[in-house]
């Protein structure tokens, strides 16, 4: 069988040269890393930033914020604005994208024994991390208007720390630090029937006056976020009974969306649930199923079984609060005559598509998910807020008695 062109551009195309016109690229091949070139154009040329992750050995990459992926030719056609068939064209044989030059490799790369770097700075933040009651954390969860009641109940499971390391500044050559609120990342060992930490945390940081702090790198996963293929999350409230008055569990992607489902809930019935978060999209709802070439079916998306969603067996029934503000990306779908269709998957498609697939996660382990929808263009933070002005309720930023 003849090989398609589209097959010779992925194979033979530098992945590292297209990429390097748009992102300015650095660590080992497989996570070369820098800024997101939509969302951050200037910092990606500049150098630094995080958000953008190339995979040299599978001639992939991804985007950590806008949620774009692909190959090579998806890259150009973004980035160009061209079709498949022209990127091909411009790729293939051409001489405008000349080989990249070779990294300067080490003869003999060194060995690094024991845990990385953001194992070790994970490890640190959390043992130095201070008691979050009475913190500019407390006062940051208040000011986004989760009950203090609900804020009361989650201190237990997290900390915060007043000078955590956010980034590194490549061109001052140092650490830059933040206030942070940290959170424990575990999983639910199989074997041991408990639940185990990962060595990772979540970190959210903060300005000094307590609000969230913007950039890409505003929210950051030091350390190991898996452990035996299973992805982790955190626990805000539980998992035991100890001051939950309800049987239900409240989920989803952030700490504050979770708290916020918490505190829509203590408000309708004044009972403490369970809470916890997933931390990120991925691990929501998990992967979606894709074909030998990197399609989805759009008319019947299923969960990747090698891509877990972050569970718990024994919840019973659990509440799954789902954004519908997100941002569109694009996919890559097959259509019901086998052809490749490239399409923009929009806020509520993305919406529908976590719903859809986050209650087929919880189903397997024996709960009962149901979905809860904010409001359009919204996520269930918002419409927290919402509900409190209209109750003429300001939002409070003193601790919890």
């Amino acid at each position: 069988m003849t090989e398609s062109m589209f097959d010779i551009a992925k194979r033979e195309v530098s992945l590292d040269a297209v990429a390097g016109r748009y992102v300015k690229l650095r660590g080992p091949d497989n996570n070369r890393r820098g800024a997101c070139p939509w969302c951050f154009p200037k910092r990606a040329l500049a150098g630094g930033g995080s958000t953008f992750q190339a995979k040299l050995g599978k001639r992939t990459w991804r985007t950590f914020c806008c949620g774009k992926f692909g190959d090579v030719v998806d890259l150009y056609c973004d980035m160009e604005r061209v079709t498949p068939v022209e990127a091909v064209r411009d790729l293939v044989g051409s001489s405008a994208l000349p080989a990249p030059k070779p990294r300067q490799q080490p003869a003999s790369p060194e060995v690094v024994e024991g845990p990385s770097l953001a194992d070790r700075i994970a490890i640190d933040l959390w043992k130095t991390a201070q008691p979050f009651a009475g913190s500019l954390g407390e006062k940051y969860l208040l000011g986004r208007g989760i009950a203090p009641e609900v804020v009361k109940a989650a201190s237990g499971n997290l900390r915060f720390h007043p000078r955590a390391q956010r980034c590194w500044d490549d061109v001052k050559r140092r650490w830059i630090f933040a206030p942070a609120m940290l959170l424990l990342v575990v999983v639910w060992d199989m074997d041991k029937m408990r639940a185990v930490a990962t060595g990772g945390i979540h970190a959210t940081y903060l300005t000094p006056q307590g609000k969230k702090a913007v950039g890409e790198d505003a929210k950051r996963m030091w350390g190991p976020q898996q452990r035996d293929g299973r992805p982790g999350g955190a626990w805000l409230i539980g998992p035991g009974c100890d001051g939950v008055d309800g049987p239900e569990t409240a989920t989803a992607e952030g700490a504050e969306n979770a708290l916020s489902l918490a505190s829509l809930e203590f408000r309708r019935s004044g009972r403490i649930i369970r809470t916890c978060a997933a931390l990120s999209l991925g691990r929501l709802q998990g992967g979606v199923l894709r074909d030998n070439e990197g399609r989805i079916d759009p008319y019947d998306p299923q969960p990747d079984p090698k891509v877990p969603a972050f569970v718990w067996p024994g919840l019973g029934a659990v509440l799954i609060g789902i954004d519908r503000d997100m941002k569109p990306v694009q996919v890559k779908a097959v259509t019901p005559r086998g052809r490749t269709s490239h399409y923009w998957l929009e806020a509520e498609a993305r919406a529908r598509l976590c719903a859809r697939l986050a209650c087929a996660a919880w189903t397997a382990v024996g709960a009962t998910p149901r979905p809860v929808w904010p409001s359009k263009n919204s996520d269930l933070n918002d419409d927290l807020r919402r509900v409190m002005a209209l109750s003429g309720q300001p939002l409070k930023s003193k601790r919890a008695a």
